[in-house]
């Protein structure tokens, strides 16, 4: 029987009913006949969504049509009235079809704003209420949209990881939708609250539930205190179930196209996730129009692929020359071509590397030779000319974050010219200014750079001066961070000493600014500097 099949899928998706054993073969059966529906508001949602163009062939990801179509149906009955979905489903004119996915479409637009300024309320009501370390975020507002509250408790849920009861308040009552953690029975602990409530009802993930307003504080307390029992620190931390660890060269297209035999990915049975350790990051910035989410090149003993992380929040995941352990979803993204893509999930730095004074030198002469003055090279040729020069005494990754040095201390331009990264070696040609009785020297008496002691020479005495304004962070094997003023100090008074082409003196200029017989606050002076 395949008759509607299509819409047994769509409500499957849309309900986020498991997606195992015969709701799977239904699911899978109803995407195959989406783009032949004879459903007309089906039809013209699918492309007015985007999903279907004369190009598509199939819809083979579940996660389209969670994302596409379902919170476009669903945005009628939260904001305005589900009739707009039902009619769409069922009317027989290709032109009212299109008129209601376009209402539905605007609808969707609506509701994403109001939920955007409730859970921005709900935020600033945490902070008011102080109940940032609550067990159980019970978190009031009044006039809060009732048809988007479970959305925001949703967000909020994986912003802290612990039960989300958000309520809205009207005339005197609280509307309330929670959402919580697989530690902690909602529907338990709402049976346990009855006697404050009005009426409730759900299941051990989600409910709702009405409440007196004066009723609230009293009952956020006696939740939380009921919680105590139940929910451990451990309950807390959100846990990532991984499928396996695999080198990033192994995460091809091919391989990704291999996982999409297990689709339809759902409701108990969620997209594999798998780790990479100790990956390079090549490029990093900021991308979308709020700089919200965060897109990086990352390699590993490979040409780089990108990596993305949707809403990332305020603070950058990662920066160029970092080595991190990551946990993603690999895809295709066919923008521009077919091409691997991994989406994110979470990063972890990895701290324990180092820079030594032969291995910059030995990179830094390599690289003048590699790349002429006023040429250009592209950057895989590159990372694969000093992988081959240094093939067993240098990882690809410690000559990858030499490149990510000399990127930032402007020895290396990095640009991109139709699709392809390159790097054009700048020629230094500067005069550190003289600096009234002070000659400053990096200690040079160790292997290792010292990134937080300089020497100064001052009526004959040497004395270590402490820098604690940092630019930039590498780590070094005695887990200091690098200060890149000093790195490049380092660079054009020791190891460029000997090019005399390049380099005239080897002086600079301190300025000093003295508070409590300490030093504070100094800074190098490079006036009149070209590089």
């Amino acid at each position: 029987y395949k008759e509607n099949i299509e819409l047994v899928a769509l409500g499957t998706i849309a309900d986020v009913v498991s997606l195992t054993g015969e709701n799977r073969i239904l699911v899978k059966e109803g995407m195959a006949r989406f783009l032949l529906t004879p459903i007309k508001g089906l039809s013209a949602l699918l492309r007015i969504t985007g999903l279907v163009n004369e190009d598509t062939k199939e819809i083979l990801h579940a996660d389209y049509i969670s994302f596409g179509l379902a919170p476009r149906l669903n945005a009628a009955g939260r904001i305005t009235h589900a009739k707009y979905g039902v009619e769409l489903m069922t009317t027989e004119s290709g032109e009212e079809a299109e008129a209601l996915a376009q209402i539905l479409c605007d609808t969707n637009i609506e509701r994403q704003h109001i939920e955007r300024e409730i859970y921005e309320e709900a935020l600033q009501r945490i902070a008011e209420l102080q109940i940032q370390d609550d067990l159980v975020l019970v978190i009031d507002g009044k006039d809060w949209h009732p048809g988007v509250i479970g959305i925001v408790a949703s967000r909020i849920l994986e912003l802290y990881h612990r039960p989300v009861l958000v309520i809205t308040v009207r005339n005197g009552v609280g509307k309330g939708s929670c959402r919580s953690i697989s530690a902690f029975n909602i529907h338990e602990a709402l049976e346990k609250m009855a006697g404050f409530l009005i009426q409730y009802g759900g299941h051990k993930m989600a409910a709702g539930f009405s409440i007196p307003a004066e009723k609230i504080s009293e009952f956020r307390k006696r939740i939380n205190d009921y919680a105590k029992g139940i929910i451990t620190v451990d309950d807390r931390i959100p846990v990532l179930e991984l499928e396996e660890s695999l080198p990033l060269d192994e995460v091809n297209i091919e391989f990704i196209r291999s996982l999409d035999l297990l689709e339809p990915y759902g409701s108990d049975n969620p997209k594999p996730l798998f780790a990479s350790f100790r990956v390079f990051v090549e490029t990093a910035r900021r991308i979308g129009n709020d700089r919200k989410h965060f897109k990086c090149r990352l390699s590993q003993n490979r040409e780089p692929v990108e990596a993305i992380f949707w809403g990332i929040g305020d603070k950058d995941p990662c920066c160029p020359g970092d080595i991190v352990d990551i946990v993603y979803e690999p895809e295709i993204h066919d923008w521009y071509g077919e091409h691997v893509q991994l989406i994110c999930k979470d990063i972890r730095p990895v701290k324990d590397y180092f820079l030594t004074r032969d291995f910059l030198i030995d990179v830094f002469v390599r690289l003048r030779e590699l790349i002429p003055n006023s040429k250009s090279v592209a950057v895989f040729e590159i990372q694969n000319r000093l992988k081959r020069s240094f093939e067993g005494k240098y990882s690809r990754q410690c000559l990858c974050t030499a490149l990510s040095v000399f990127e930032e201390l402007n020895i290396l331009y990095r640009f991109n010219r139709n699709g392809v990264d390159y790097y054009q070696r700048k020629v230094i040609n500067k005069k550190l200014d003289n600096g009234k009785n002070v000659d400053v020297k990096l200690k040079t008496k160790i292997d290792i750079i010292s990134p937080v002691l300089i020497m100064t020479k001052e009526n004959s005495e040497y004395n270590y001066v402490h820098i604690p304004k940092l630019e930039r962070y590498y780590f070094i094997d005695r887990k200091e961070p690098i200060n890149f003023k000093l790195v490049k100090l380092y660079l054009t008074c020791d190891v460029l000493e000997s090019y005399k082409n390049d380099i005239l003196t080897s002086n600079a200029r301190f300025r000093r600014n003295i508070k409590n017989g300490d030093y504070q606050n100094i800074s190098l002076d490079y006036s009149n500097e070209t590089v």
